[in-house]
């Protein structure tokens, strides 16, 4: 069964990829292990407490919020104790910025910029990754490496701080960052049969705290500049496929380019939980139906129940349209 996130799958020459990302944005990535891990560090050098909240939007997982409380208490209403903000580039559609960061700066917020669905969305012609205090990448949920994630500050007080601690921390985690990852193939493989919900649980109780970047997960991550752009313009075509049949039903993306993760699309829940079976049962690809905000805007966001179609290179364009074709015999 295909899912939104890609399995881990040995594919590039080396350990390139973070190089190859600075060369693209100009931008460099600290590695950490996950997403969570450098979301925890980053908090972490802000010098923030747990006493602390940090404003999120709905809809987060519990390894997220679990991984967040770590450092800070996270919190969907604000209040006096709120220091920071999570905002979610969700599916890889960049949030309204500008009104967020207008609140933030009102409210002394720091921004936390979480761009774990997306590498290379922009907005009003500005990379995603430079904006915030300081930002998170997710690249197991792009890429098929299996765990891998970085962090990335503007700031020269937050990225030195973090650098400095990272470099004696990985030394000591190198092999707890490799088990994670072998541990996390083997959950995919199916082994642990009636204790996989264990074995999840425990991995994602302690990657939080792994800072080291786990050496088989390079081989997973593209490795040349036409890789990276095959993998861009693959999900382009994605994008461009399900907008042009469901133009009314995809969130409207003026003055952003999007390079998505998943690519949502609204409609009666009940009708879409029918679709979603469909396709499951046809096809052999799970596309759920999730929660979207079409507002782009964790301030004053606008939740539809929509089906997601994902857009890693698992995703062939022609099942893709096939994917339509069964969501337009139902949707008029």
């Amino acid at each position: 069964m295909t899912s939104l996130y890609p399995l881990f799958k040995e594919r590039g020459t080396g350990n390139g990829f973070f190089k190859l990302l600075e060369l693209s944005t100009g931008l460099r990535f600290i590695p950490f292990a996950c997403g969570r891990s450098a979301m925890v560090s980053g908090l972490k050098a802000l010098g923030l407490q747990r006493t602390d909240e940090i404003l999120v939007p709905p809809f987060l997982g519990q390894c997220v919020l679990s991984a967040l409380s770590r450092a800070v208490f996270p919190a969907m209403s604000p209040s006096g104790r709120s220091r920071a903000i999570l905002v979610y580039h969700q599916f890889g559609f960049p949030q309204d910025i500008r009104a967020i960061e207008s609140y933030a700066h009102d409210k002394n917020l720091t921004i936390l910029n979480d761009c774990a669905n997306t590498l290379f969305s922009c907005t009003n012609g500005n990379s995603l990754l430079e904006w915030g205090d300081f930002t998170i990448i997710s690249l197991s949920k792009l890429y098929s490496c299996g765990l891998g994630g970085g962090l990335y500050s503007r700031r020269k007080d937050i990225y030195e701080n973090i650098l400095d601690d990272h470099r004696e921390l990985s030394d000591g985690q190198r092999e707890r960052a490799d088990l994670a990852l072998e541990t996390l193939i083997k959950i995919n493989s199916g082994v642990y049969g009636a204790e996989t919900v264990y074995e999840i649980n425990g991995l994602y109780g302690y990657l939080p705290d792994v800072a080291a970047f786990p050496e088989k997960s390079h081989y997973g991550l593209p490795s040349t500049e036409e890789e990276l752009h095959d993998d861009i313009t693959h999900r382009k075509n994605i994008w461009s496929i399900v907008s042009n049949l469901f133009p009314d039903r995809v969130p409207e993306c003026e003055n952003i380019e999007v390079i998505p993760f998943a690519i949502p699309i609204f409609g009666d829940p009940e009708k879409l939980k029918v679709i979603s079976n469909k396709i499951r049962n046809e096809l052999s690809l799970d596309v759920p139906v999730l929660h979207f905000d079409f507002a782009r805007n964790m301030l004053n966001p606008d939740y539809r129940q929509s089906l997601v179609i994902g857009c890693h290179d698992g995703w062939d364009e022609g099942l893709v349209v096939k994917i339509c074709e069964i969501i337009k015999g139902h949707i008029k």
